[in-house]
């Protein structure tokens, strides 16, 4: 598991809100499980409202 803060610029849009080229920064949550030695299934979650907030400021 790994949980790390992330700064981007989004070109396009996010949730029906258009990012005009903005920058955001939001969490994301990544899960891994691994099956012989391989990851076998990755779960990743992101902080939408922040990014929702932030785009709407």
């Amino acid at each position: 598991m790994v949980a790390c803060p992330l700064d981007r610029t989004l070109a396009g849009s996010f949730m029906g809100i258009a990012g005009h080229g903005r920058s955001v920064r939001f969490r994301m949550l990544h899960v891994w499980d691994f099956r012989d030695g391989k990851i076998s299934r990755e779960n990743v979650w992101l902080d939408g409202g922040a990014i929702a907030a932030q785009l709407t400021t």
